[in-house]
């Protein structure tokens, strides 16, 4: 059994691990902080499950980060504390507002700081305006997304599947891992949380999740600059509840079967545009 049950399969890392370590610790903070605090803050457990994935993929990371990886790392587990503040002290806007715009932005910065001079002009500078923009967006659906049941979760489940899809394509197996270990993440959540929403999806969970998307998305532009067809079709999967709700014409009440009718048409472009570019 051991051998099967091993650390080296990347399906355990992958999805074994996440899923576990993110459906454990969902329960235990709800438990453990009672009705109240447990409930808001029990979505951390997302953030938990994609830092213990990252340790069993990439190993201890090192401080000063070094690479993209370490980054990732670093900025996960700082989404998820700034997160899971926000949640906790319910910080009001205008500051949740700066908080939701200016993460993705200072978050790319410093992923691409050791060359963010070659960055500046020309097409570089077009196509990170583009990851800002996009990174922009997915907080901020996101963000308006989080109390409307699983519409926020469903999201970011096959937001990440997409892009485990896309880094597979591309001949990038640890990225495909990381991402798969983000939407496992997310279905550990879920386990707690379908057919009835009891924890909202919050910021502790939004943070980190997101943090990945973006880092991995920035990572697949620089191996693969033809990706970036296949990420913008990846930003309409955001929508996916609104394009649901234009599929059922306003008839089906938002679940996670309707969201993943609405997902399912970018997936499925998004997918085929890496193929056809790869």
């Amino acid at each position: 059994m051991s051998g099967v049950l091993s650390l080296g399969d990347p399906w355990v890392r992958a999805l074994l691990v996440p899923f576990l370590s993110s459906a454990v610790a969902v329960i235990l903070i709800r438990l453990l902080l009672g009705e109240g605090r447990g409930a808001i803050l029990s979505n951390a457990g997302v953030g938990l499950g994609i830092l213990s994935a990252h340790f069993a993929i990439f190993g201890l990371p090192h401080w000063p980060a070094d690479g993209l990886v370490e980054k990732m790392f670093w900025l996960a587990a700082g989404g998820l504390i700034l997160g899971a503040a926000v949640d906790r002290f319910n910080i009001p806007m205008p500051f949740g507002l700066i908080l939701i715009l200016g993460w993705p932005v200072l978050a790319l910065l410093w992923i691409i700081e050791p060359d963010l001079g070659d960055h500046t002009e020309g097409a570089a500078l077009i196509r990170l305006g583009g990851l800002i923009v996009g990174g922009i967006i997915v907080y901020v659906r996101l963000d308006q997304e989080q109390d409307n049941g699983q519409n926020a979760p469903v999201t970011v489940l096959w937001a990440a599947a997409t892009l485990a899809g896309m880094a597979a394509i591309y001949g990038l197996p640890k990225s495909a891992e990381i991402a798969a270990a983000t939407a496992a993440a997310i279905l550990g959540y879920l386990l707690w949380n379908i057919p009835v929403n009891r924890f909202p999806m919050g910021h502790a969970a939004i943070l980190p999740a997101g943090t990945v998307i973006l880092t991995l998305s920035a990572a697949l532009l620089v191996v693969r600059p033809g990706a970036d067809l296949a990420l913008l079709c990846l930003v309409a999967l955001f929508f996916a509840n609104r394009i649901a709700d234009t599929l059922f014409k306003g008839h089906r009440r938002m679940t996670a079967l309707t969201v993943t009718v609405g997902a399912l048409p970018a997936v499925a472009t998004a997918l085929a545009v890496a193929w056809l570019l790869r």
